[in-house]
């Protein structure tokens, strides 16, 4: 199995049953609906289709739904514009049609926000303009410092600027709760800037005393700057290049990436890589030997997951693609050295179930021939902690929840299995014995180590070798 999961996002290319079968069937762990093109009516469709293909597989799936976030767009043109370098042009606070000299923003807090001097971008970052004057309409009188095309409902960033406009619009939020009532596993949170960003959509988690769990992404330069507030308050990170590569100068990003992979392996959190990662398949059945590298080399780094959008969304070839992501993971995995990682990490166990979850994989590795750390887990939290540091062979997650079953298909290394509830050590032996021999993960006379989560989800209470018989 491969260690690496794969998210996809899905689409008008593979929102239909037989596809998305194809596709988990092909490697996809972890179902993504953007709701940046979803609507409430079609979320309800999609989140019941994965759960009707998850179980007619009767595999681990996780459903994953990825806010707008609070996007900050261009008014109305009539017709598009061509703009040049150091020509003027103005944005207006009241409503007009744009044209060569001017149009609106939607969202009318921005002109609070915007000073004198300040530098932004709109159409994904391709025209720069620099604020020269702010009227006493508060209109911004901006100079193009790239030339462009700018038309309607147009993306606009603003690096550095914390915004004044409410971080959850009612698109999300009502998107958000139905997700939360129904059971989805992971809601990724848009543009996240800092804490409090992130506090009020786990309140609505509260609410509904839901298990979903949240996924910053890091989009901007004020997460970067409160990355540790903001891994304080969530489940993981998704490092999203496409905005980040806007707010921030784009040669930035790969190390950008390599330190949050590296910072979320030490605070043991899921690290997902996202946008572009095999862009070209979207037309072509085969990738770029950029693209393949790229892939490699955020599974080389220790990423948890890897993430498709267009290319299984709207792409033409969304299982194909799959199928090459897979491939190209099982390929890197080969190669790494856990052991030799793992002795080198700079791991710091701050508690009871950290120095429970090392012994577990410091002990796989001294004892050679270990086939598998299986692990008893009612929430999960057993199996995420051994994830963290990456062992070589699988980590098999017996479970009696159905949501911990689904959400552990993120969990890099994790391979949950669906049980009943366990009430004594020796059922839990018994049970992981038989579990191995029926995935074919060992044989008599193999060597396995078992590893128990207790009632509370903070500590892990039991490690025991046992031979397989």
């Amino acid at each position: 199995m491969k260690k690496t999961k794969i998210i996809a996002t899905i689409g008008p290319s593979s929102s239909n049953e037989k596809t998305l079968k194809s596709m988990i069937l092909a490697g996809v762990n972890v179902v993504r609906i953007n709701l940046s093109h979803t609507g409430l009516e079609e979320l309800e469709r999609l989140i019941n289709l994965t759960k009707t293909v998850r179980k007619e597989l009767a595999k681990e799936v996780s459903i994953m739904v990825d806010t707008r976030g609070p996007e900050i767009r261009t008014g109305a043109f009539e017709d598009s514009v061509a703009l040049k370098k150091g020509q003027n042009f103005t944005f207006f606070k009241k409503d007009v049609v744009g044209n060569q000299d001017g149009c609106t923003i939607k969202q009318k807090s921005v002109f609070n926000d915007v000073k004198k001097g300040f530098k932004f971008s709109a159409c994904n970052g391709l025209i720069k303009f620099k604020c020269l004057e702010k009227t006493q309409n508060d209109d911004l009188i901006c100079k193009v410092l790239s030339s462009g095309i700018i038309s309607s409902n147009k993306s606009m960033s603003f690096p550095n600027v914390k915004l004044s406009e409410d971080y959850l619009n009612d698109h999300d939020k009502t998107c958000i709760e139905y997700s939360v009532k129904n059971g989805v596993d992971y809601v990724a949170c848009s543009f996240v800037s800092e804490k409090s960003d992130l506090i009020q959509i786990a309140e609505i988690v509260k609410k509904f005393e839901a298990s979903t769990k949240l996924i910053s992404k890091i989009e901007n330069k004020l997460g970067i700057n409160n990355l540790n507030e903001i891994l304080e308050n969530c489940d993981g990170v998704m490092v999203a290049r496409g905005d980040l590569g806007i707010e921030i100068p784009q040669e930035k990003v790969p190390s950008i990436q390599k330190n949050m992979i590296q910072k979320c392996k030490e605070t043991g959190k899921i690290v997902i890589i996202a946008t572009e990662m095999l862009e070209s398949m979207i037309n072509s059945i085969r990738p770029t030997r950029a693209e393949t590298s790229d892939v490699a080399n955020a599974i080389y780094d220790g990423a948890s997951a890897i993430m498709l959008s267009g290319e299984t969304a709207v792409g033409k070839f969304p299982v194909e693609v799959v199928e090459t992501m897979s491939k190209i993971a099982l390929e890197a995995e080969k190669s790494i050295n856990y052991q030799s990682r793992f002795e080198k990490s700079n791991f710091k166990a701050n508690s009871i179930q950290d120095v429970m979850s090392m012994a577990c994989v410091q002990s796989s590795f001294l004892l050679k021939g270990v086939k598998a750390i299986v692990v008893y887990t009612d929430s999960g939290h057993t199996a995420h902690f051994i994830s963290r540091f990456r062992p070589n062979v699988p980590i098999i997650a017996l479970t009696p929840s159905e949501q911990t079953f689904n959400q552990l298909a993120l969990e890099w290394g994790v391979m949950p299995v669906l049980i009943k509830g366990i009430g004594r050590a020796d059922d839990l032996i018994d049970i992981s014995n038989a579990v191995v021999k029926q995935y074919k993960i060992a044989k008599e006379e193999d060597i396995i180590l078992i590893g128990s989560g207790s009632r509370k989800p903070t500590k892990t209470d039991m490690m025991k070798f046992h031979i397989v018989v």
